[in-house]
C-alpha cells in the first residue's frame, strides 16, 4: 500500500477504565506529524508500531501515551483585543521571529 485515501485515514484512541496507558492508532497524515513531534520531544510517548510505504512515509503509526495526556474540552474560546492589544501582540510576535532567525 503506497497511500491512504483522505475519507479513508482515521485516528483511534482506546484505553480501558483501569488503565494509565491508551493507544492511539492512527493513518491520518495531520495526526501523525503531531505524534512523531511527541514522540520526539517526550519518553513518555512509546512508538509501538509504525507502517511506511515504499518511499519510507509512515502510512500508519501506533502510539501508546499516558492516559493523563487526553484531554477533551468544550468548546474554542473566543478571544476579544482591544486594538491596542492587537499591536502589542503583533510586536511580540515579530520580535519572536526575529530572534528565532538570527
Amino acid at each position: 500500500m503506497d497511500y491512504i485515501e483522505r475519507e479513508e485515514q482515521e485516528t483511534v484512541i482506546e484505553f480501558y477504565r483501569d488503565d494509565d496507558r491508551m493507544d492511539i492508532y492512527t493513518s491520518d497524515q495531520t495526526m501523525i506529524t503531531k505524534l512523531k513531534k511527541l514522540v520526539a520531544a517526550s519518553t513518555e510517548y512509546e512508538v509501538k508500531s509504525e507502517e511506511k510505504n515504499s518511499d519510507g512515509r509512515t502510512l500508519t503509526m501506533e502510539v501508546l501515551a499516558p492516559v493523563s495526556f487526553l484531554t477533551l474540552r468544550s468548546k474554542r474560546i473566543e478571544r476579544t483585543m482591544s486594538d491596542e492589544q492587537r499591536t502589542v501582540a503583533i510586536e511580540k510576535m515579530r520580535q519572536g521571529r526575529a530572534a528565532i532567525q538570527a
